[in-house]
């Protein structure tokens, strides 16, 4: 604990000073501040009164004095990180290893200045996209959006996506949020207009799915982060996890392709598609059960347990799951069949109302002397999700995503993920892309 915090220092009005007031902070010295003048400590480093780490901070991660890093920002970072989103792969971030990576592209990339902030004319100068190697060294810069695009692993500076494309750096798009990672972007700017290069540097971390940031990240893996780039992973072991996990996957709503292989995305797709199903249907147990189940996939992904340990899990999971599917596929047959029962019975009194006279019903027999087969259960969803579901209109209840501007951001992630693949010499036949 820092044993020179003074005590009658507020530190509760100036961090909200700092957050609530929407105009810069006025930082009449822009070099780290050393570590006795820390006032608090946020994940083991001292933190200023402005809210920004202390020296220990930057010599921990290998930071030069110019770059101050605002303690709230990176704690926002780490939170999303280790959070439950869609493609999260860290279960426990190493933020002090995952800063120094960052450090090392971002060094190659940024112009050489003796200032302490990157101006207006430095930030549009930097590379839109840059290629690198698996230790880091930036082998290629681009400054065309094709030239990304045709490269192999390569990777946007920033976060520049604006739901068709990429627009170019600038101090307006640099911030631009990505995921629910709240960098501060105000305490960073200064009153000419220039940014802190700490800012900068946090800028090029949050470039997430776009940029390096995958690649960057060091700590305990979830299931995605194990399947992808995790380095205690070897390729045979990835491999015959993936053979294991494409033989026993469970029902998958959203499997319309590639159908033979495990997809992590649509599965996650699939629970929650199940439980939207089941609620119109009607059958709150099922609804319940439904739930159950995608809290439990939910908890298993998210977990960082060794693949083997989570095919043993995901087997009992999947033993129960068989089961329900059968009961889901059930109440959907009925709701179907009477349905149509119901639609039947309204064009019958429609016909008979419209008749001027009553006729004697004809009298036959039916050749047809075939009774219900139970088809397989996967034809019967697909039949049924193709006539009483839109899944462009069920992504969008899910989770609100606008399809007509996703569909590019798509292209590009399963670019990253296949990137991601090579560039660590960990490939696979996993089926990472989300258009399962």
């Amino acid at each position: 604990m820092i044993s020179n915090i003074n005590s009658n220092i507020n530190i509760h009005s100036i961090s909200n000073f700092n957050l609530n007031n929407n105009n810069p902070i006025n930082k009449n010295d822009n070099l780290v501040t050393d570590y006795s003048q820390a006032v608090r400590e946020e994940l083991g480093y001292g933190v200023d009164k402005d809210g920004f780490f202390t020296s220990d901070f930057n010599k921990a991660v290998g930071l030069p004095d110019d770059y101050k890093i605002y303690a709230k920002s990176v704690k926002s970072f780490i939170e999303f990180q280790e959070s439950d989103f869609f493609h999260s792969t860290i279960h426990t971030l190493d933020i002090t290893q995952t800063i120094k990576n960052a450090y090392k592209i971002f060094s190659q990339l940024a112009p050489q200045t003796q200032n302490s902030s990157f101006s207006k004319n430095d930030i549009e100068n930097m590379p839109l996209a840059f290629s690198m190697d698996s230790n880091y060294n930036v082998t290629k810069i681009h400054n065309n959006i094709n030239d990304y695009y045709n490269s192999s692993n390569s990777y946007i500076t920033f976060n520049t996506w604006n739901g068709t494309g990429f627009d170019k750096n600038s101090i307006e798009t640099i911030f631009r949020q990505n995921g629910n990672v709240n960098l501060y972007e105000n305490v960073y700017k200064n009153e000419d207009g220039s940014i802190n290069k700490g800012g900068v540097l946090m800028a090029f971390l949050n470039s997430q799915k776009f940029g390096a940031t995958n690649n960057i990240l060091e700590g305990e893996t979830k299931l995605l982060g194990k399947i992808t780039f995790d380095k205690n992973i070897n390729k045979k072991e990835r491999d015959e996890f993936l053979s294991f996990m494409n033989t026993n996957k469970i029902t998958n709503l959203f499997h319309e392709s590639n159908a033979q292989e495990w997809n992590i995305f649509s599965e996650r797709l699939s629970m929650k598609l199940f439980i939207k199903m089941s609620s119109n249907i009607g059958d709150s147990n099922l609804t319940q059960k439904a739930i159950e189940f995608d809290n439990e996939y939910n908890e298993l992904i998210n977990s960082n347990i060794p693949l083997n340990e989570f095919k043993n899990k995901y087997m009992d999971f999947k033993k129960r799951h068989d089961e329900f599917v059968k009961e889901f596929q059930k109440a959907l047959e009925t709701e179907s069949q009477d349905k149509n029962q119901s639609d039947v019975m309204k064009d019958n009194i429609g016909d008979e109302e419209n008749k001027p006279t009553k006729r004697k019903p004809i009298q036959g027999k039916s050749d047809n002397n075939e009774t219900y087969k139970d088809e397989n259960i996967n034809k019967v969803l697909e039949t049924l999700l193709k006539t009483k579901f839109d899944k462009e209109k069920m992504l969008e209840i899910l989770f609100g995503m606008d399809i007509n501007r996703h569909d590019d951001s798509m292209e590009i992630i399963s670019k990253m993920n296949k990137n991601n693949v090579e560039n660590k010499d960990n490939s696979s036949k996993a089926n990472l892309d989300l258009k399962a």
